[in-house]
């Protein structure tokens, strides 16, 4: 499991961090929904940037969307 969805997870339970590991654990789909909540950042991002013409914003975006998957460790 990713470690930063997990730390998240952890946080959203609060007291019990181990029930929301074993939660996580129990359900797959939980952590792929994450997944695509995380997919779905990324490609926003990309999209704002080609409705941009600016060169340097069209880069940033991309550069904001490979930054969002490295953190939650999302790969392509």
């Amino acid at each position: 499991m990713n470690p930063r969805i997990k730390q998240l997870a952890e946080q959203t339970i609060g007291a019990n961090p181990k029930y929301a590991v074993a939660m996580i654990m129990a359900s797959p789909e939980l952590e792929k929904f994450a997944e695509l909540i995380v997919r779905e950042c990324a490609d926003e991002a990309i999209r704002l940037g080609t409705l941009n013409p600016d060169v340097e914003f069209k880069t940033g975006s991309l550069l904001v969307s490979e930054c969002i998957k490295m953190r939650f460790g999302v790969e392509e």
